[in-house]
């Protein structure tokens, strides 16, 4: 990981709708002990490695759990210009 683990828990890659129809209850990096796919890019990331784990309610479908690599963490942070490309903080 390139950046202290509170700014990719606070990274606000799939943010809570205005409307109210999702609420996102929690968001923690988790060291997967099955292999998942990435909710971002789908590529199918191997057991032990870290990524970050959301679980929200979403209206009419009950509990939703999304597991996103923490390259696409990364490369969100530096798209959505919370931190400079390739910076270390």
């Amino acid at each position: 990981m390139k950046y202290p683990e509170e700014m990719y828990i606070d990274s606000q890659i799939f943010a809570v709708d205005m409307d109210g129809s999702e609420s996102n209850l929690t968001e923690k990096i988790v060291k997967i002990r099955t292999p998942h796919s990435c909710c971002v890019c789908e590529k199918q990331i191997p057991k032990g490695e870290k990524m970050l784990n959301q679980k929200a309610i979403v209206e009419g479908q009950g509990w939703c759990s999304c597991y996103i690599c923490i390259p696409c963490v990364e490369n969100w942070l530096e798209e959505s210009g919370q931190v400079e490309d390739g910076e270390v903080e």
